[in-house]
């Protein structure tokens, strides 16, 4: 078949010599047509007029003004102004001022339900075959679970809210299990952690102090209605109370209080804060208590702590 690309209306077909010898291809055209055509072969066997004859043409790229030589090789004409396209194996093609694709991309692109995703236990239970668990917390039908299911990271799922897994694209905050998973230039920083049961990491400008220049420090900073975040670079004694603090570094230097202590939930140590106290003994009255993170509804939040 010879695949003829052609814009406008084709003038009268051309003939080949009357004793039959001669063969015109598809899509041949009269004189009178303006501007020159390009036709793409592929293998194509061109019709015949006239008499009986092979009438075929090799796999190539004819050009022509609307006439046939009468060698079997046909040309066509075309009208107005130039047009040039091409058809692939695939069916999809291009034309020039306009496009067309014959072909479509993988399936729907997922989506979280408004009412968040339904709880589960394992993939099985999801549309998705994807269950994003956090520990004591439960899981969520998610699109991922892992970095593997991603072009990049994902992203943590929240099992309180229904806020489901998702792919992320490796820009600061984004989920991570390595730094392959973060844009150039970014780490792969610990957030959250619950040895056995949580681990949640994410891209951040910096991973540890040195890290940071100017003096400056590598501080976490908590969403806890996502349970995401990521670490920055700022400087010592700029975080307040209930503001996030690096317990496992130099939290107490980063907090104005002088204080950074951690969080627990369910009576597990989550998450690291700047607190008025984190001892007994920073406190006048001899008695701290903690900050703590509590369930709220479906959030979760944080009860700061105080000398008592």
């Amino acid at each position: 078949m010879l695949v003829a690309v052609a814009c406008g209306d084709d003038g009268p077909a051309g003939s080949g010599p009357a004793d039959g010898t001669g063969t015109t291809g598809p899509g041949t055209t009269g004189p009178g047509t303006t501007g020159p055509s390009v036709t793409v072969g592929v293998d194509s066997t061109a019709g015949s007029t006239g008499g009986t004859t092979d009438g075929t043409t090799a796999a190539g790229t004819t050009t022509g003004d609307g006439t046939s030589d009468g060698t079997g090789s046909g040309t066509a004409g075309s009208t107005g102004g130039s047009s040039s396209g091409t058809t692939g194996d695939a069916g999809s093609s291009s034309d020039e001022g306009g496009s067309d694709s014959g072909s479509s991309g993988g399936g729907m692109p997922f989506v979280c339900p408004p009412g968040g995703g339904m709880p589960c236990v394992s993939g099985a239970e999801c549309a998705s075959n994807e269950c994003y668990v956090l520990g004591p917390l439960g899981g969520v039908c998610s699109e991922c679970d892992e970095d593997a299911d991603c072009a990049y990271g994902c992203n943590p799922g929240n099992p309180i809210s229904g806020q489901c897994a998702t792919c992320c694209d490796g820009s600061g905050g984004c989920g991570c299990e390595t730094a392959a998973a973060c844009l150039p230039g970014l780490f792969c920083t610990q957030l959250i952690q619950v040895p056995g049961i949580v681990d949640i990491s994410t891209c951040s400008g910096c991973s540890t102090d040195l890290d940071c220049a100017g003096g400056d420090l590598c501080v976490p900073t908590y969403d806890l209605s996502t349970l995401r975040g990521e670490h920055g670079c700022l400087p010592p004694g700029s975080r307040a109370n209930e503001e996030g603090c690096n317990g496992a570094g130099s939290g107490d230097l980063q907090c104005a209080s002088g204080n950074c202590a951690p969080a627990s939930l369910m009576g597990i140590p989550v998450i690291w804060a700047c607190s008025e106290c984190d001892e007994d003994a920073d406190c006048t009255t001899g008695s701290c208590m903690l900050p703590e993170l509590v369930i709220n509804g479906t959030m979760l939040e944080l009860v700061p702590g105080a000398c008592l």
